[in-house]
């Protein structure tokens, strides 16, 4: 069952990310669903769930954007399992208080990381303006997104009874 509840996902989330998600963009800038997805996953479900879908999505994101395929891939794959890690170890029952601004930091270290492989692809960008002017900003949509998305996430996992720790 799990497998069919990511794969819908994976479709719902393929079909938002490049389409829908263009008509609500704010100053160019649009919140990263896959990203919210991953550490949502990771958060439900643990260190293996969250490093495979990580890997799985981001790949995906990799070719969607078609920048440095495989940087998404390996970057969302670890994210998965180290907020997996970490959420299994510290959280007795995931929060949407914790969610959120998890998401807002994940957004920036993501972004942060992005900007590395960026300058050492020989892009001219000052740090200052792509904090400022993208990664923040894109960290916050992306948070604010989180609210609707853990809460579709949540039920959706207690529909297909995948996950132990939403049906506590």
């Amino acid at each position: 069952m799990k497998t069919v509840h990511y794969g819908i996902w994976f479709i719902l989330l393929s079909s938002l990310q490049p389409t829908l998600l263009n008509y609500i963009k704010i100053y160019g800038i649009k919140p990263n669903l896959i990203l919210i997805f991953i550490v949502l996953i990771a958060f439900f479900e643990g260190k293996k769930d969250g490093a495979a879908v990580g890997a799985v999505f981001g790949l995906f994101f990799d070719l969607l954007v078609g920048k440095i395929v495989g940087l998404h891939a390996i970057l969302y794959m670890y994210l998965g399992s180290l907020f997996g890690i970490a959420s299994e170890k510290f959280l007795k029952k995931p929060t949407l208080i914790i969610a959120v601004p998890v998401v807002l930091l994940v957004s920036l270290l993501t972004g942060c990381a992005e900007y590395v492989f960026r300058i050492l692809n020989i892009a001219q960008f000052s740090f200052k303006y792509a904090f400022l002017g993208i990664l923040l900003p894109e960290a916050v949509y992306s948070a604010i997104f989180t609210i609707p998305m853990y809460l579709i996430l949540k039920k959706t996992l207690k529909i297909f009874s995948v996950n132990k720790r939403v049906n506590e």
